[in-house]
């Protein structure tokens, strides 16, 4: 059994819509605004494969305060244990190697891509949701044996 039979039909559709978007932000890099909007959409069908089944407001809600908290902790994490641990372990001149600079560009695409889309999805989910729920009228029980 290989990994992608156990996936749902319409995640290996979004699979593939993922991988070639990745593909796409390769080749046309993320300096651009294009390539800033694909990246933005690889990450929102990463989100839409992993949120797919949740049908419950809250579940958004905890997505939303998630990600804006790991935002801020992954800023505080970069600026003030990284970067104070590089110039403690190398002196000044090591915030300025390519290793640091590596991690320091992941944790920033982490942030812009991640945490935002999260933020996004969180809010929009807990919307829909929020009013569908109080659009459908509340169960008044089983009415079977009150006759």
């Amino acid at each position: 059994m290989t990994v992608l039979a156990g996936l749902w039909p319409g995640n290996r559709i979004l699979l593939g819509v993922f991988l070639a978007l990745v593909i796409a932000v390769i080749f046309v890099g993320l300096n651009d605004l294009l390539g800033y909007i694909l990246g933005y959409l690889a990450t929102a069908v990463i989100y839409l494969m992993a949120t797919r089944g949740w049908r419950r407001a809250r579940n958004f809600l905890v997505l939303l305060g998630a990600s804006f908290f790991g935002m801020i902790f992954l800023s505080f994490w970069y600026v003030e244990v990284i970067g104070r641990l590089a110039v403690a372990v190398g002196g000044e001149g090591a915030i300025e190697t390519l290793p640091v600079h590596v991690l320091e560009m992941f944790f920033t695409y982490v942030i812009l891509f991640g945490g935002a889309t999260g933020i996004v999805f969180g809010l929009v989910g807990a919307a829909i949701l929020g009013i569908k729920g109080q659009a459908l009228p509340k169960s008044t029980g089983s009415v079977a044996g009150k006759t």
